[in-house]
């Protein structure tokens, strides 16, 4: 029994039967009238993290979010000591120790991040390119409509500093070779984006980022789960019991050389797993 009615069939219907709440996680669906067991934006959760991409917003002025593009950026350490202020009323208004900012933006700041808290771990799941492109693509297809039925969706996330996807969508300038692109429907800005996104981070790879495979995620949750619970120390152990098979995209045309180049650095990257024997 994983305890999630509101994503996963078998516990839905056991919760429908007895009346018990069903409490929403992951957006994308209607929970009123079924279990939504697609990918989504985690909505609902009670650990130790707020939404702090808006303090990096007021703190900067927002002078990192551009037209069409999020850049790279150093942070003075002036802000930074803010940071870790804010960081430490979260977790003593949480009665936590540890917080957890799962912030996609953070890969525009993490050289000043890990200088300025080099006792932090960054830890990193990557997952094959065009599968994930595939998944990125579906999502902004569903947030792109979201937000035409629902002004108040592009609105709240353009509040947030998050434009992943949507009607507003920016792709992150990592590097001054970025080859950025205004073809949201296409599979190949994606798989461009994935490969301008990886091929950053697996030139900045140091001992405090840690790689998580996907796929190892999902075929071997005990031997993650396992190392992560060593890694960080949690007061409360992670725990992933069951296997994972994620549900199959349509297949789409895409660039054999932009995959090529893709695949090249999704070699590189398995080879930095610390799990891995």
């Amino acid at each position: 029994f994983m305890a999630v009615p509101a994503h996963d069939d078998r516990d839905y219907a056991f919760a429908k039967k007895y009346n018990l709440p069903i409490k929403e996680v992951i957006s994308g669906g209607n929970i009123d009238e079924q279990a939504y067991t697609e990918d989504g934006i985690m909505v609902n959760s009670e650990s130790p993290e707020e939404f702090d991409e808006y303090f990096w917003k007021t703190m900067l002025s927002n002078n990192y979010i551009k037209g069409d593009f999020l850049e790279r950026h150093t942070i003075s350490n002036e802000i930074l000591t803010d940071f870790d202020k804010y960081m430490k009323a979260v977790c003593i208004a949480s009665n936590k120790s540890n917080y957890l900012s799962k912030n996609n933006n953070n890969v525009l700041r993490i050289p000043s991040l890990l200088n300025k808290f080099p006792s932090a771990n960054i830890i990193l799941v990557y997952r094959d390119p065009l599968e994930h492109a595939k998944s990125l693509l579906k999502q902004h297809q569903k947030f792109c409509l979201l937000q035409k039925t629902d002004p108040f969706a592009l609105e709240y996330f353009n509040y947030l500093g998050h434009h992943e996807f949507g009607l507003n969508q920016k792709p992150f300038k990592l590097n001054e070779e970025n080859n950025i692109t205004t073809k949201f429907t296409d599979i190949n800005y994606w798989l461009n984006n994935w490969l301008n996104y990886y091929t950053y981070i697996f030139s900045i790879a140091n001992e405090k980022i840690t790689f998580i495979s996907f796929d190892d995620l999902c075929n071997q949750p005990n031997t993650i789960t396992a190392y992560l619970n060593r890694l960080i120390e949690p007061d409360n152990p992670i725990v992933i019991n069951e296997n994972y098979t994620p549900k199959q995209h349509d297949y789409l045309n895409y660039n054999e050389e932009l995959k090529k180049k893709c695949d090249a650095i999704y070699t590189n990257l398995n080879g930095l797993r610390k799990y891995a024997s």
